[in-house]
């Protein structure tokens, strides 16, 4: 039996066994409760092969309160000693449908599409929002959406006017989230902005939201146009 005694001498944090036929006191449990004190019973971890991880596991976040930092100090040391894991193999698949587009011209690679007589985005002026907008969004959005931001069918892609519906927050979220107005999935876009969009600063989001909302008040002679603005 575990007494309210023996319980307040256990170090907190830790795990005891209680063997068949042991009893705890209410108010030992009250005090293992307040120790963060876990209680397991005898023959429970006889078979606990089901509880290894994964070998292919990369990951570990240990989480705990103060009382645990040895612990955590202790696993951290263990795995930062096991040998270096082979790399994960990664292969690219280009489907029917990919070969298709690709043997019709319809998706060119980046450097086909790169126009010589156009002047280079990052030698241009990055003064004001619209501008530095404008160089954020020739580095980030043309390739799905296209150098005249009007969409790409081979992405399905739309024309980035649909901005213009959007107030700054509204695009904020949408690009730290992937969760546009309409709240359904986006595909692509749902899943970049959330892997990569998420790192632009609100000053460069704002940017981006800036020069999509003026950019056709151009002349489309050529992509991306409003240099001189």
């Amino acid at each position: 039996m575990i007494t309210e005694a023996d319980a307040r001498v256990l170090e907190p944090g830790t795990t005891i066994v209680l063997v068949a036929g042991g009893h705890i006191t209410p108010l030992a449990q009250d005090t293992l409760n307040a120790r963060r004190i876990a209680v397991t019973s005898e023959g429970a971890l006889e078979d606990a092969s089901g509880l290894a991880p994964r070998a292919d596991i990369r990951t570990v976040a240990i989480a705990g309160d103060h009382t645990s930092l040895a612990l955590k100090r202790a696993i951290i040391a263990h795995l930062r000693g096991q040998p270096p894991s082979p790399p994960v193999p990664r292969t690219r698949v280009i489907n029917f449908s990919g070969r298709w587009a690709i043997v019709t011209g319809a998706w060119k690679t980046s450097a086909d599409e790169v126009d010589p007589d156009m002047p280079r985005w990052g030698e241009l002026p990055h003064a004001s929002g619209f501008e530095r907008g404008r160089y954020l969004v020739s580095i980030t959005c043309t390739e799905c959406h296209g150098l005249d931001l009007q969409g790409r069918a081979v992405y399905g892609s739309p024309p980035l006017d649909v901005v213009n519906a959007y107030s700054a927050e509204q695009f904020r979220h949408l690009l730290r989230t992937g969760e546009p107005i309409s709240k359904r999935d986006l595909g692509i876009m749902s899943s970049v902005a959330r892997e990569a969009f998420k790192v632009f600063t609100d000053e460069e989001i704002g940017d981006i939201h800036a020069y999509l909302r003026e950019y056709r008040r151009w002349p489309p002679t050529r992509p991306l146009d409003g240099a001189s603005k």
